[in-house]
């Protein structure tokens, strides 16, 4: 009938062999658990302007755009943690990150704030050993004896909200 549905999938675990088969079933996005309801709708609203053929109004939230140029991938689970987290920094950023932070993020995304803290860990490496060019160097400059290291959580969501802070100003 020429019929062929856009399907997202929404997973607790992920692997090359589990993504293989979900492509090959026509699973066009998958988020790892947990994630954001706002990003799942946000992708579904894409989805359907490119199939109706409108483009986005919208330009995208400074936010993602911090992290798409860091090059933190949005289908891992910490992509949505990072961005909730960055969002309640913004706001008041002398906020813990341990007592408010944390616990805050995993209300919105579901897990605990354990869970919150290793999604955001595994993000930040992710990004980190995919990086590439000055940019890094620029946000994450190496230590006095020219090392470069893999940033904490809380660096780099310090170094991230001040860059979104300085450029409101």
């Amino acid at each position: 009938l020429g019929f062929y549905p856009m399907v997202i999938a929404l997973l607790y675990s992920s692997d090359s062999y589990i993504q293989s088969a979900l492509a090959s079933r026509g699973v066009v996005y998958s988020y790892l658990q947990p994630c954001s309801t706002r990003s799942v709708i946000t992708r579904i609203l894409e989805i359907g302007r490119h199939l109706s053929g409108i483009s986005p109004k919208k330009e995208m939230d400074p936010v993602e755009n911090a992290l798409q140029v860091l090059g933190v991938r949005t289908r891992l689970a910490g992509y949505a943690c990072i961005q909730e987290a960055i969002n309640l920094l913004l706001k008041d950023p002398t906020q813990s990150l341990t007592k408010e932070i944390y616990p805050s993020v995993s209300a919105v995304c579901g897990g605990t704030s354990t869970r919150v803290e290793k999604a955001i860990r595994s993000a930040i490496v992710d990004a980190w050993n995919r990086r590439e060019g000055e940019l890094w160097r620029i946000f994450f400059p190496p230590n006095q004896n020219g090392e470069s290291r893999c940033p904490s959580n809380g660096d780099f969501l310090t170094v991230v909200v001040g860059y979104l802070l300085r450029g409101r100003s």
